[in-house]
C-alpha cells in the first residue's frame, strides 16, 4: 500500500505462519521472504536496505540482495518481563546473530550503547525524537481537548503511551488512592501482558483507562493533563529505555514525574524523580502547581533539540558513511564472513 510518495506499508500474507514447529516456521518464513521479494519487483527495488528492528527476524538478512543490514536497538528484548526462560534464551542467540550480521547498529539508550558496543564495532546512539510541531499546535487556547479526556475531573494525572508490563500498577494505584480528588487517567492500548486488570479492577472511581487513540490525536490527550507520569517498574528493560513519551510530554511543556530511571536522570534539571512511591505523591502534588511560562518553555527548549528532523539527518548521515565504508572495504566483507576481492 502506497502511503506518501516513495513511502509503501507492506505486511506479511496470513499464510506466512508461525507455529514453534520447525517444519512450519520454516515454510512460513520461507513465503514471507518469497512475497516480500516479489512486493520488491513489482515496486522495481534492487539493494535494499534492510532495517530490522527485532531480533527474531534476523532470518530475513541474505534474501534480499541487500546494500546494507541496519539493526535498530529500541529496547533490551531479553530483558523483556513476560518472556519465558527458553524464549529469552531464543531472544539472545537471535540478537547475536543480527549483531554479527548487520553493518551497522542503532541504539536508544546509553545503557544500549555500552552493552551493543561489545559485540560490534559500528554502534550509534540515536535518541528516540518528537514531533514537535505537532504537539505544539495541541497547547493552542483554541483547541478544545478530546471529550472523553474533558469530562474528567481535574487535575488529571496522565499516562500516554501503550500500557503494558514495564508499568508498575501498584504504584499506580497507591498514587491513586492517595489522591482521590485527582483523576488518573492512562491513555493507549493495553499490552495482553500487562497487568493492567489489577488497577481496572480495584473499584477506583478516578482512574480511567481511555482506550488506544490515534497518533494524531496523542498530543490533545497529552496536552488535556496537568502532570505527566513515566511510573516504570525499576528493572533490566526500563533501565534500557529512552521513553518516546517523554519527549512528547516535554513538547508539551507539561510537568512530569517519573521513578528514578537512566532517562529520567538524563534530563533530571525539568523531571521530578522519585525514588520511593511516597516521594512519587508528593512531586506530583508539588508539580501540579509548575506551570510558569518560564518552566514550560524550559520542557519545550528540550524537546525543540530532540525532534526526530534532527534524528533523521542523523540517522542518514551515519547510513551514507557506512555505505561509503563498506564500498572501500578491501577484502570485501559480507554479512559478517570474508569472501574474496
Amino acid at each position: 500500500m502506497e502511503v506518501m510518495e516513495s513511502l509503501w506499508l507492506y505486511h506479511h500474507p496470513v499464510y506466512g505462519l508461525t507455529s514453534g514447529r520447525r517444519a512450519i516456521d520454516w515454510l512460513g518464513r520461507w513465503l514471507r521472504i518469497a512475497s516480500l521479494r516479489h512486493a520488491m519487483r513489482q515496486l522495481g527495488m534492487e539493494q535494499p536496505i534492510l532495517w530490522l528492528c527485532r531480533p527474531t527476524t534476523v532470518d530475513m538478512v541474505g534474501h534480499f540482495n541487500e546494500a546494507l543490514v541496519c539493526y535498530h536497538v529500541v529496547d533490551e528484548y531479553a530483558a523483556y518481563s513476560f518472556l519465558e526462560p527458553n524464549k529469552r534464551q531464543q531472544m539472545i542467540v537471535a540478537e547475536q546473530r543480527l549483531l554479527n550480521l548487520a553493518d551497522i547498529v542503532l541504539v536508544v539508550s546509553p545503557t544500549l550503547l555500552e552493552t551493543k558496543s561489545r559485540y560490534h564495532p559500528n554502534v550509534h546512539l540515536v535518541r528516540n525524537g518528537v514531533d514537535f510541531n505537532a504537539f505544539v499546535r495541541a497547547t493552542r487556547s483554541e483547541v478544545p481537548p478530546p471529550p472523553d479526556i474533558a469530562a474528567l475531573s481535574q487535575p488529571r494525572i496522565g499516562y500516554v503511551g501503550v500500557i503494558n508490563d514495564k508499568l508498575d500498577f501498584k504504584l499506580l494505584r497507591y498514587v491513586a488512592e492517595a489522591l482521590p480528588t485527582c483523576s488518573l487517567v492512562l491513555v493507549g492500548p493495553i499490552d495482553r501482558h500487562s497487568d493492567a486488570d489489577s488497577l481496572r479492577e480495584a473499584g477506583l472511581d478516578n482512574v480511567k483507562f481511555l482506550g488506544r487513540k490515534d497518533v494524531n490525536e496523542v498530543p490533545y490527550y497529552i496536552n488535556a493533563c496537568d502532570v505527566c507520569l513515566l511510573p516504570y517498574k525499576q528493572n533490566e528493560w526500563t533501565r534500557n529505555v529512552d521513553a518516546l513519551k517523554l519527549y512528547e510530554y516535554l513538547a508539551c511543556g507539561k510537568p512530569i514525574v517519573s521513578v528514578d530511571i537512566p532517562t529520567a536522570r538524563e534530563h533530571g534539571a525539568v523531571i521530578r524523580i522519585a525514588d520511593s512511591w511516597e516521594t512519587f505523591v508528593a512531586a506530583v502534588k508539588a508539580a501540579l502547581s509548575e506551570n510558569s511560562m518560564v518552566a514550560i518553555e524550559q520542557r519545550r527548549a528540550i524537546a525543540r533539540e530532540n525532534t526526530w528532523d534532527k534524528r533523521v539527518a542523523l540517522i542518514s548521515n551515519l547510513i551514507a558513511q557506512t555505505l561509503n565504508d563498506r564500498q572501500s572495504e578491501q577484502p570485501a566483507m559480507v554479512r559478517g564472513k570474508q569472501i574474496d576481492a
